[in-house]
């Protein structure tokens, strides 16, 4: 487990970086509060730089001083705040309140809410295509304390990969004519490759595949709950796949009302390419 009251710093590749973050960040401050982002200073990167090179292994320096040095990257941070992750081991005792959040209805809304984000904009690195918890320290919550005890909240914080231009919001349709230049990717990967990921986008449209989610989201993190000694969460009660589920569908609404204002304001170029592209496969524009 992490607890840390500092800003989050993530990073992204490409000339259209910032404008498809900040699109991001407001699609979803829609259903998270506390995401606006600011571009890091040349200054804050070379302290980054700086810092980095002290930690990371002597064999991975000069690979990550290219990559943060890279005049295409752009680097960016979010809001100062206390926030508790569970990334890595953690204690009988912080499984308890792991288990505690993911019992709470209102928490598992919120965090179906995120989810019909993350699902729009193609963030992979918190719930794989179907569900499970690909990362639980990439799940954040903003703590509350209490006279006794502190409350914890999911946020959306960390929301875009940045370097999977095949996934974010870089490409719309082209996006496959891209993966076709890779010489190691075949035609029949094209095929398969694009039927996934649109199966994946369908899910903001499909009340069956979101409870199928929400279970697979439940189900994995009892597996972390396991592993820390902690009794896991009873699947079988249809509550919590129901409470996520229901907050991906408040989601899904939230991000249609958003993009559908936008084009109307802006016209179809006022979006990000694989936002339109995305709007248009689920019928919302």
């Amino acid at each position: 487990m992490n607890s840390s009251s500092r800003p989050t710093i993530a990073a992204g590749a490409g000339p259209a970086a910032p404008g498809i973050a900040n699109f991001d960040a407001k699609v979803m401050s829609k259903v998270s509060s506390n995401t606006k982002i600011e571009p890091l200073t040349n200054q804050e990167v070379a302290a980054l730089l700086l810092c980095m090179l002290v930690v990371e292994p002597a064999s991975e320096r000069m690979s990550f001083k290219t990559n943060v040095a890279a005049p295409s990257n752009f680097w960016y941070k979010m809001p100062l705040l206390d926030v508790q992750t569970y990334g890595g081991a953690f204690s009988k005792e912080e499984g308890e309140d792991l288990r505690k959040i993911f019992k709470t209805e209102e928490s598992l809304n919120k965090l179906g809410k995120i989810a019909a984000v993350d699902i729009f904009i193609g963030n992979s690195d918190r719930f794989d295509k179907v569900g499970n918890v690909s990362d639980l320290g990439n799940i954040f919550f903003a703590r509350k304390k209490g006279l006794l005890r502190s409350s914890f909240t999911p946020i959306g914080l960390d929301f875009w990969d940045g370097f999977k231009e095949d996934m974010n919001l870089t490409l719309g349709s082209s996006r496959w004519e891209f993966l076709a230049q890779n010489p190691h990717v075949t035609a029949k990967d094209v095929v398969n490759m694009k039927s996934d990921f649109l199966n994946w986008i369908s899910t903001l449209t499909d009340p069956a595949k979101m409870q199928a989610f929400a279970q697979n989201t439940v189900e994995s993190v009892n597996a972390d709950l396991e592993r820390a000694g902690v009794d896991s969460i009873n699947t079988d009660k249809p509550k919590y796949k129901i409470a996520m589920a229901k907050g991906m569908g408040e989601g899904a609404e939230a991000i249609k009302k958003h993009v559908k204002a936008m084009v109307m304001k802006k016209g179809m170029g006022g979006v990000p390419p694989g936002a339109l592209y995305r709007m248009q496969h689920l019928k919302w524009v």
